[in-house]
């Protein structure tokens, strides 16, 4: 399942990111989530979320904002 539809990332490459280390925000960055339009951000962080048990709120405070 595409998570990211801009940048053609799915849930299986942001699963591949946390099995190799990468968490939060640093996951999200290194796949590109959110660089086109953001509407995937959440999604990503609940999938996250669920992958890494990852703290949702100060990721979703670490973002980068779009205004």
């Amino acid at each position: 399942m595409y998570v990211c539809i801009c940048n053609n990332i799915t849930e299986d490459q942001v699963k591949n990111v946390v099995a190799k280390g990468l968490t939060g925000k640093d996951a999200l960055s290194h796949l590109g989530v959110g660089s086109g339009c953001g509407i995937c951000v959440m999604d990503a962080i609940d999938r996250l979320s669920h992958d890494q048990n990852a703290n949702v709120p100060n990721l979703v405070q670490s973002l980068p904002s779009n205004k």
